[in-house]
């Protein structure tokens, strides 16, 4: 951790240095010998750097205080634990994601409303995992298609009612264990 906060100071102490005021402005790329930067590039790999540094303020206040390295370490423990749910839930997620996509593929639904979730796959994904959260939005919107009710009403039930409470037993029974 401490060698890559290092390299990422160098990189944009480096990259500040042989700027120019074009480049600062995202007006031009700065051109280097083998390869360019542009603004994009340097604004996300400042995002990647914002999350090093917060890495290491959690690794700082891990050594200092005693009850926050508890907690870490819980998260730590309960988040190893859920792996193979968080595996599972993805792989229910994107059959549902892909259930829904070919239900309506090529349909008048999506013809005539490209707003409609379920008309490409990212979108019908998004809209799947938008459901898991609670936003389930407009229940009508399966009105038209017998197939794709009882897939939504499958996907109620398996998901989340289902993996929801699969998800709280797995969490209360590591807590358990940290306690």
């Amino acid at each position: 951790l401490d060698v890559t906060i290092i390299v990422v100071i160098y990189y944009f102490s480096l990259l500040m240095t042989l700027a120019h005021d074009d480049f600062l402005k995202g007006d031009r790329p700065l051109d280097m010998q083998f390869f360019t930067i542009t603004c994009e590039d340097t604004r996300s790999f400042a995002a990647f750097t914002l999350f090093i540094l917060w890495i290491a303020v959690v690794s700082f206040l891990r050594t200092t205080l005693v009850d926050f390295a508890i907690f870490v370490g819980g998260v730590a423990y309960v988040t190893k634990r859920l792996g193979a749910f968080f595996l599972a839930v993805i792989v229910i997620l994107i059959m549902f994601a892909q259930i829904f996509y070919f239900l309506y593929l090529k349909t008048e639904t999506c013809n005539e409303n490209s707003a409609f979730p379920h008309c490409n796959f990212y979108d019908s994904f998004v809209k799947v995992i938008t459901m898991v959260m609670g936003e389930i939005g407009n229940e009508g919107r399966y009105d038209d298609n017998i197939i794709a009710q009882w897939v939504y009403m499958s996907y109620a039930v398996i998901v989340v009612i289902l993996l929801s409470n699969i998800l709280i037993a797995i969490v209360t029974e590591s807590y358990e264990v940290i306690q």
